[in-house]
């Protein structure tokens, strides 16, 4: 991985810094901007620490960091974009995923509707009031649902409430979906 410094502005407590980062492994460069104390942590009480762009301007992602740490309360603090859509949301506090007020990671198709989520409470799967893990096909159904508290499984060993003929109707019309900054030689 090849890295070329852009640009830099430095104050005393923080830097912000552009690079260009070259992928190889998909031929794409990413355009990344970070704030980072002087120790070089990734930090920023104020909004985003990280934010990564496709070499055309689309955003990819954005981080927040506090002290080089996952954190932001009551919302993602990990937001990733498809196609100018948001793709994942993630939420953290203090470096563990956690949600109190509702699932801590949520999976999006490209449509826009849910294709996963999950509750978790200081980085262990957690629901009290339901499945704490629920996978859904295309079409808003639920494919499984898994139940956890404090991050053991319930109802045995990781629980999974599974209907097969809805998996594999799932599975046979499932899209192929191949992201725009991968090159495919056929």
């Amino acid at each position: 991985m090849n890295i070329e410094f852009v640009n830099a502005e430095t104050s005393d407590m923080f830097s912000l810094q552009y690079f260009v980062t070259f992928i190889a492994s998909v031929k794409q460069y990413v355009n990344v901007r970070e704030y980072r104390t002087i120790d070089k942590k990734l930090h920023n009480v104020y909004g985003v620490a990280s934010s990564q762009y496709t070499s055309t301007g689309k955003l990819i992602a954005v981080y927040y960091f506090i002290d080089h740490r996952y954190h932001r309360l009551y919302k993602p603090a990990i937001i990733r974009f498809s196609r100018g859509k948001v793709d994942t949301e993630e939420y953290y506090v203090d470096n563990r995923m956690h949600n109190n007020h509702g699932p801590a990671c949520i999976y999006y198709y490209e449509d826009g509707k849910l294709s996963n989520v999950s509750y978790w409470i200081d980085g262990k799967e957690h629901n009290e009031n339901g499945p704490a893990e629920i996978q859904y096909d295309m079409a808003g159904n639920v494919l499984f649902t898994r139940h956890f508290i404090n991050g053991q499984g319930q109802h045995g060993r990781g629980h999974l409430d599974f209907d097969e003929s809805k998996f594999i109707h799932y599975l046979e019309n499932m899209p192929i979906r191949i992201p725009d900054n991968i090159d495919i030689e056929i």
